[in-house]
């Protein structure tokens, strides 16, 4: 278990330490460089403590073996992302569970992807980006010493066109017929592009009134060093200022128990909000991101920057938006005399 040596976020403001790739923050804001060098100091212990990881001889530990060890220790299923990672896992195992990785040929993988006939493309994208995150951990940690699924050509996910995207006069009448507790949420996605899961995991802590903007402490990027920021106009500020100032810390969102609102329950809420507002073409809680992102290219706003502002990169955002970039192609009018 490989821990680094302690660090301060720059934007988060934590202490941290890179943690099997990952960041480990300790405490919060509050937290003294001391405290976090004590929690630093026991988490070693604890790791020295507990030093159990299996001797691997990869001629014979078998996949069922192996994901399981995974499962047991890294993937906690308290978020929908690492529920979706113990789901795939499971299913892996059982089709593969007796082999062992030198027996697990890529060919084999992508056999068993192409039998997965209810699968779309986006499902199977997802499954072998999930187990490939599971196996590249096991590399990792040493316990084998290459993934079995290197080689194994990932599909490329659907891409929602131009149907899903939600017009002015479609976004107010179906605004109308939301309720107190999803109004803001739904107006939120709306102006500022993000994610459905970004905006129900905010907190308080992550909005800075100085910047107008959201930055995300705990996002799936931040193994990669960036850090996702939400920027905010006028509108949206307003409504995160106002959240922020009634809630004071943790989530902006809760359901009307006071329970954080899962991702799977806003969207077969917005689904039955969408049929309520007439609307017939295909259309879903992402429709809102996508209609932020086709508004700004088609305002002129460059590229580059819409990616940035969706957190994505610009490939994906080309290749996601490609098609409301057609009707902007005529910019004669922008070349200098």
């Amino acid at each position: 278990m490989k821990i680094s040596t302690l660090k301060r976020h720059k934007h988060a403001q934590l202490w941290f330490v890179r943690f099997n790739g990952r960041n480990k923050y300790l405490g919060n804001r509050q937290t003294s460089q001391e405290e976090a060098q004590q929690m630093l100091d026991q988490l070693r212990l604890e790791q020295t403590i507990n030093k159990a990881s299996p001797q691997v001889n990869e001629s014979e530990q078998t996949i069922t073996g192996l994901l399981q060890y995974y499962l047991k220790h890294q993937c906690q299923a308290t978020t929908q992302n690492m529920r979706d990672r113990h789901r795939y896992c499971t299913q892996f195992q059982e089709a593969f569970g007796s082999l062992t990785v030198k027996q697990l040929k890529p060919h084999f993988v992508q056999s068993w992807l192409d039998k997965q006939t209810t699968w779309n493309s986006t499902t199977r994208c997802n499954a072998l980006k999930h187990l490939s995150a599971a196996f590249n951990w096991l590399v990792i940690n040493d316990l084998i010493s290459r993934s079995p699924l290197k080689g194994v050509k990932r599909p490329l996910p659907l891409v929602r066109g131009e149907e899903f995207i939600l017009t002015q006069e479609e976004y107010n009448r179906v605004l109308k017929l939301v309720s107190r507790i999803y109004k803001p949420i739904v107006e939120l996605m709306w102006h500022t592009g993000a994610r459905p899961s970004e905006i129900l995991t905010a907190t308080a802590e992550e909005y800075n009134p100085d910047t107008h903007e959201i930055v995300k402490i705990h996002h799936k990027t931040e193994g990669k060093g960036k850090t996702r920021r939400i920027l905010l106009n006028d509108r949206a500020d307003e409504i995160v200022a106002n959240r922020s100032s009634i809630v004071k810390r943790g989530l902006l969102f809760r359901s009307i128990h006071g329970k954080p609102i899962a991702c799977d329950i806003l969207q077969q809420y917005m689904r039955r909000r969408f049929d309520d507002a007439g609307i017939t073409h295909p259309v879903c809680d992402y429709s809102f991101r996508h209609s932020a992102a086709v508004r700004w290219i088609e305002g002129g706003i460059p590229l580059h920057v819409v990616s940035a502002w969706l957190g994505n990169s610009q490939r994906i955002c080309y290749e996601t938006y490609a098609h409301c970039l057609e009707r902007v192609r005529n910019t004669r009018h922008l070349l200098p005399n």
